[in-house]
């Protein structure tokens, strides 16, 4: 996989003191072969909250 230096990769949001869960957005850009253009890209949220282990909350596909 090919990461594009132009899309941030990981967004980490601040939560307020004191709090203890996380939020992160991986943005992730899918093909076959160097020279062939994107096919899709996915946009993936994960989260602690209310749980001790990650999990997906949100997925998103874009052409």
């Amino acid at each position: 996989m090919v990461l594009d230096a132009s899309l941030p990769y990981a967004e980490l949001s601040a939560n307020k003191k004191g709090q203890y869960y996380w939020e992160a957005t991986l943005k992730v850009t899918t093909f076959e072969g160097a020279h062939n253009p994107p096919y899709h890209y996915y946009t993936i949220t994960f989260t602690n909250l209310f749980s001790d282990q990650p999990k997906v909350v949100k997925v998103q596909r874009t052409e």
